[in-house]
């Protein structure tokens, strides 16, 4: 049987791993136990700045909500779901790429915290 890799049934996961209930969690982010119930359905999608709202409040790297447990092109193990491991790995990728695609990186972490910040 193929794993659901979801958005919704990831959060599920996610979020029964971490002994939440939809109501817990959904006063947890601010919002009804309705509108969890919907995206763990799959009846309704965050927009990324909510969906990275919502990791940073499970403490999981955004990459993990969207992709699942399995992410493409790079293998995480759950010891290395740690918000500082996920940076440290991240960084190491960085420094192995040229410098053309740096500055896309760039831009585009700009362009992210514009929109975070606006």
């Amino acid at each position: 049987m193929i794993e659901d890799k979801s958005f919704g049934h990831t959060l599920k996961k996610i979020r029964a791993e971490r002994g939440l209930t939809q109501a817990a969690f959904a006063e947890m982010i601010g919002t009804s136990k309705q509108v969890v119930s919907r995206y763990e359905n799959n009846q309704r999608c965050p927009k990324i700045t909510i969906a990275a709202e919502f990791a940073e409040k499970l403490e999981i790297p955004l990459e993990r909500l969207v992709y699942g447990d399995v992410l493409p092109g790079y293998p995480i193990s759950e010891t290395q779901n740690t918000y500082a491991e996920t940076v440290d790995s991240r960084l190491q990728l960085l420094e192995e790429t040229d410098d053309l695609s740096k500055e896309e990186i760039i831009r585009t972490i700009d362009f992210i915290r514009g929109i975070k910040n606006k």
